[in-house]
């Protein structure tokens, strides 16, 4: 044995010898430094179990998964080990057991060295590291709360957090991928700052993050931390982004006793927090797996609504700010569940949004409301808007509107189409070169999202549109606040300078009225002006004008 001690008191990393009964018969420095065991000796040979408990480094119920790995190991007896176990060594420190047959009824267990949670291996597909945002990966996160858990103790707590950013898609969309990629930068850091040295940090892919926080206690607070630290404005080459978040919370061992269980049940929690509205976080609850099931059929449904014809078209009448004489209709979609009934758009159109479909609502809606309109016996106008998502194809939109006029045969100065004025930035060469192509076929273009604020009115002079809707949240601050009066006479003076015309959203009050007639705005929708109203419902209308 002296000559096979020196050869194992050489290797580079941790090693040791044991017999069929767990008895250790010789271990290296290497290992006597992991373990926290004594230096080697000769005569003595305590057994597997009493060293490592009396090492300290390794909990009872770590002590009995080695156990059970070297007894299911040495029964089969084999010649090259097939399986390996991986154990936590305090929550920055891993290690990694093989067990390899040595001859003379005995075996050589060696620890591969451990290496930093937050560590990177080398490359390629083992990559543990966030590229992006130096945090832990995926992988990475899900390994180390697998080992975490697996050597926690009954009377641990440890907590998972799930975040989820809000409107950073909209940053994407109008910024621009760069901006998008410098903000989740940004975000890293601030988790980073608002965490303690031991909790872990990862960036799960998109803009979603996670973070294993081992004192659970502290988890209710770290979210509302973490909510008011990501709603502060973030500077980002020269603009003011404001975004927030989302955060679901489940507990160990109370909420699940697995890596796999804890983070289905974060997630399940996640759900719950963004369907109640931005800036929530939520602790997971069993009965929101209910409620989640609940939300997960709405989207199912929403996703089979269009095929089985669930979908119409609501108008929207519109009228002269002066004359009050009837001048065309906006339009939106509708849906009539036959198990939910009436669900509201503001439910479902970012629900579509969210899941992918909205290009498809938007282009049925276009189809039918060109095909309406073709077939009223005046020549009055509809207003259909297109998504931020849509102008991501500006192709696929052109072929969609001349689809649609060919179709229907409607006349294209009849067909008004209003860009997001939120998602015009990061997109302003195509969207530009798609405008120019819309008014080649005659059809007319507007704006609509003014609730942004002055540097709106620079899409004005950089966009050819023909209207600009002011936002109704504008038309309702109008009376109490005059700033908000300044921003629309400053919306319909430009907009006349530049040849548009002005269309407020939203107005319910005669005294409405009077304000946005002296400010110079030409076009009135809303509760004042009328109801919205379906197909059949508009041809009564214009019946009933023509007859008066």
């Amino acid at each position: 044995m002296r000559l096979a001690s020196r050869t194992l008191e050489a290797l580079p990393i941790a090693v040791a010898v044991i017999d069929r009964k767990l008895m250790l018969r010789y271990w290296n420095l290497h290992a006597a430094n992991l373990l926290n065991l004594p230096p080697p000796m000769r005569d003595d040979a305590p057994s597997l179990v009493d060293a490592l408990r009396a090492g300290g480094r390794m909990s009872q119920r770590q002590v009995g998964r080695i156990v059970s790995y070297c007894e299911a190991t040495i029964e089969e007896a084999a010649s090259v080990p097939a399986t390996w176990l991986r154990i936590s060594l305090g929550r920055q420190q891993r290690v990694i057991l093989k067990l390899y047959p040595l001859g003379g009824d005995q075996w050589i267990i060696g620890f591969e060295e451990p290496h930093p949670i937050g560590a990177a291996l080398a490359s390629g597909a083992d990559a543990m590291i966030d590229p992006l945002t130096g945090l832990c990966n995926r992988r990475h996160f899900s390994e180390t709360l697998h080992d975490v858990l697996s050597s926690a103790d009954a009377g641990n707590r440890h907590a998972v957090l799930l975040i989820d950013l809000d409107r950073f898609q909209m940053v994407n969309e109008t910024l621009g991928r760069a901006i998008g990629d410098s903000l989740l930068v940004l975000v890293a850091q601030r988790l980073q700052r608002e965490t303690r040295d031991d909790d872990v940090v990862a960036r799960l892919g998109g803009d979603e993050f996670a973070i294993l926080q081992p004192n659970g206690e502290r988890a209710e607070a770290l979210a509302r931390r973490i909510l008011e630290m990501l709603a502060r404005p973030f500077m980002l080459e020269g603009h003011v982004v404001n975004i927030g978040a989302c955060i679901g919370i489940a507990l160990f061992p109370e909420h699940g006793g697995s890596a796999e269980a804890l983070l289905k049940h974060a997630e399940v929690a996640l759900f719950a927090s963004k369907t109640a509205g931005r800036q929530n976080w939520r602790m997971f609850q069993p009965e929101l797996v209910r409620r989640t099931s609940s939300r997960r059929g709405l989207e199912t449904d929403l996703r089979n609504a269009l095929p089985l014809g669930e979908f119409s078209v609501a108008y929207h009448p519109q009228c002269d700010a002066v004359t009050r004489r009837l001048s065309g209709f906006s339009v939106g979609p509708r849906w009539t569940n036959p198990a939910r009934g009436s669900v509201p758009p503001e439910v479902f159109v970012p629900l579509a949004e969210e899941i992918g479909c909205i290009t498809d609502l938007r282009e049925w809606l276009l189809k039918r409301a060109c095909s309406d309109a073709a077939r009223w016996q005046v020549s009055l106008s509809i207003c259909v808007g297109l998504s931020a998502v849509q102008l991501n194809e500006p192709d696929r939109v052109l072929k969609t509107v001349r689809a649609a006029l060919a179709a229907s045969g409607l006349a294209p100065a009849r067909l008004e189409l209003e860009f997001p004025g939120n998602a015009l930035a990061a997109r302003e060469g195509p969207v530009i070169a798609l405008m120019g192509e819309l008014h080649k076929l005659g059809v007319t273009l507007g704006i609509s999202g003014f609730a942004a604020g002055w540097g709106a009115l620079r899409h004005l002079r950089t966009f050819p549109f023909d209207h600009v809707r002011i936002d109704r949240l504008l038309v309702a601050a109008l009376r109490t606040d005059s700033e908000t009066a300044a921003l629309v006479r400053a919306v319909t003076a430009l907009a006349a300078d530049l040849g548009m015309i002005s269309l407020a959203d939203g107005v319910d009050a005669a005294d409405q009225v009077a304000v946005l007639a002296e400010h110079g705005c030409k076009l009135l929708e809303g509760a004042l002006v009328g109801d919205e109203m379906d197909a059949p419902g508009v041809m009564s209308l214009l019946r009933r004008s023509a007859a008066a």
